[in-house]
């Protein structure tokens, strides 16, 4: 029986029919060479999977990191904060369009039975009463990822990230602070206009804490549900913006 590497893959996968698994079994038992060449792509694939799983292991936690560097640099004092008429460019130090990976379904199913108060949650192509000031629409239309502006005396907005959805909407996550805490939000935009989609409160800690993506289960389960992609590039942010 002659065995080509497509099969042989497909027999280390387990991904044979069992008449075709029991055909190529027997003749990988018969012959040393056939026997040779699975373990080399057993080999192979096994390490190729822990080289995998060891750089998503490592781009998870730097991911952790940037974020939590970006929200923590874009939370003013209260007593301090004044606002300016520019955007804040926090981006030499901590880079946006950070590299977000929802989680699986059943991971998102989990958060979803934590969701408690100060989050509400639109699915829809609107969010009801919910609405977006002509500041926030200004900065959804204008504002790269990774920079901060205020809004007014008392707020400032950081831009997050840009995607798509599985709708293929372009789509913003942003936080807003002020003295008494800070709101994360996701807005998609619906032809020309801005849809917000999430949005939940954090309240203010008095030693400065900041929580990182791990931590924010409903906004990793929201992500999910909507299929996500990858955060834009700055210019494949710019060119979205510009469409």
């Amino acid at each position: 029986m002659q065995i080509d590497d497509e099969t042989l893959m497909a027999f280390a996968d387990g991904e044979l029919d069992p008449a075709t698994t029991t055909r190529v079994a027997a003749a990988i038992d018969a012959d040393p060479d056939l026997q040779a060449r699975l373990r080399l792509f057993s080999e192979s694939r096994n390490r190729l999977q822990a080289e995998a799983q060891d750089a998503f292991a490592q781009s998870s936690a730097q991911d952790a990191q940037l974020i939590a560097r970006i929200r923590a640099a874009s939370v003013a004092p209260a007593n301090t904060a004044a606002a300016t008429s520019g955007a804040v460019d926090i981006s030499a130090a901590t880079p946006g369009n950070i590299n977000r990976r929802p989680l699986a379904a059943i991971a998102a199913a989990l958060a979803l039975a934590l969701i408690g108060g100060g989050l509400w949650w639109q699915l829809g192509d609107s969010a009801g009463s919910a609405r977006l000031d002509a500041a926030q629409v200004a900065a959804l239309d204008n504002l790269p990822s990774g920079e901060a502006q205020a809004l007014d005396e008392q707020t400032t907005l950081t831009m997050i990230a840009s995607y798509r959805n599985g709708k293929d909407e372009l789509c913003r996550e942003f936080e807003t602070h002020n003295a008494t805490g800070m709101k994360i939000s996701v807005a998609c935009r619906d032809r020309d206009d801005w849809s917000p989609r999430f949005a939940m409160d954090v309240e203010a800690a008095t030693d400065g804490y900041v929580p990182a993506a791990g931590e924010l289960e409903e906004l990793d389960a929201f992500l999910a549900n909507t299929q996500a992609g990858a955060p834009l590039t700055p210019e494949e942010e710019a060119a979205a913006l510009a469409e």
